[in-house]
């Protein structure tokens, strides 16, 4: 859970579930109700508080999930105000370029691409129709430091599928980065293609975006030996470029953070 939110927080909530089903609990024992029905209340509240339990965490385990997905997520209720995000958001929202937080509101450097944002959650949210030719449920925030753009959809989750009763759908905002280097764990390369150590480094690298010349660097070997390197990597990985053996790397790890 992010630090700082305003809003709701759904592992909090379980937790006050489990307490407010003991208050209750020791509420009703001072009530005067026979021996067979407390005993019938309280295998009941048994049953509530294990419940709450494994609820919260189910809670813990997929927020640790989403912590690792290289995807910012965050959760809007129906005042449009962030009540949860994964770590890759907050990342975003630390670096301040192209979005940041007004008030607790998800929002965008820049008028017009705030306004953008704006309606673009409001569309999601089914609360203004689209205004313009623009397809609903993507944008594209422009950034100050010239990088790509990183680009934003929308998703509407409706109550029911919602971890906390915010009064209306929750509208779902991810948010990639296209400029972020890829994470790679080198070892994993080597079990699943049988790539040596240094073919390993090298993969892993190319697959963040370094050039083979700076990779060389990196690993401080030839450029020569660098590119030997690399005609074994195609070999082994059935590709025939560095852009498919990106491609291939970036998509067998999902770009997950892993590290």
């Amino acid at each position: 859970m992010s630090a700082g939110r305003e809003g709701a927080d759904a592992i909090g909530l379980s937790r006050q579930l489990q307490i407010a089903i003991l208050r209750l609990q020791r509420e009703i024992a001072e009530l005067p109700v026979d021996p067979a029905r407390r005993r019938d209340l309280n295998d009941r509240f048994d049953a509530l508080t294990f419940a709450a339990a494994e609820f919260s965490g189910l809670l813990a385990a997929a927020t640790a999930v989403l912590d690792r997905l290289a995807v910012g997520i965050a959760l809007l209720g129906d005042d449009d105000r962030v009540f949860w995000s994964n770590r890759y958001f907050d990342d975003i929202l630390a670096r301040d370029d192209g979005l940041a937080m007004v008030a607790g509101r998800l929002g965008a450097h820049g008028r017009d691409q705030a306004c953008e944002l704006a309606q673009l959650i409001a569309r999601t949210r089914g609360l203004a129709p689209g205004a313009d030719d623009r397809p609903p449920g993507v944008l594209a925030i422009d950034r100050h430091d010239k990088a790509r753009p990183l680009l934003v959809a929308a998703l509407r989750l409706e109550r029911d599928a919602a971890p906390v009763d915010t009064g209306s759908a929750i509208v779902a905002v991810l948010v990639a980065d296209p400029a972020r280097p890829v994470s790679l764990p080198a070892g994993d390369l080597e079990v699943l293609f049988g790539l040596t150590p240094a073919e390993s480094q090298i993969a892993a690298l190319l697959a963040g975006g370094d050039r083979l010349d700076i990779t060389a660097e990196k690993l401080r070997v030839t450029t020569g030996t660098a590119r030997t390197h690399l005609k074994r990597i195609f070999e082994k990985t059935g590709t025939g470029r560095q852009s498919e053996l990106s491609a291939l790397l970036q998509t067998l790890h999902a770009r997950m953070e892993l590290d």
